[in-house]
């Protein structure tokens, strides 16, 4: 019966080391996943930021393009009736 009870024992004392070894072994992995979600969300925020500072460039060069375009049309028209109203001054001399 002791012989017994110490391969029990002994048998019972394997299975909780076992035991210890995955349990530590899931808590590494859990570890390891939390601190990539957290680098994940801190890329996704990176990114957000990212993102509305191109969003920004590209409104500031439309615009930019957008006022030059019609400061152009401006100048072309100006210079039309400029053109015009030189005309019609030396038809009336």
């Amino acid at each position: 019966m002791s012989r017994r009870w110490n391969t029990n024992c002994d048998t019972l004392d394997s299975a909780v080391r076992e035991l210890m070894k995955i349990t530590a072994g899931t808590h590494e992995v859990i570890k390891e996943r939390t601190e990539m979600r957290k680098y994940q969300q801190e890329n996704r925020l990176r990114f957000s930021q990212h993102d509305r500072e191109i969003s920004e460039v590209k409104t500031k060069t439309a615009i930019t393009a957008l006022t030059t375009t019609v400061t152009a049309i401006a100048e072309a028209t100006h210079a039309g009736f400029r053109r015009t109203d030189e005309k019609m001054i030396s038809w009336n001399y």
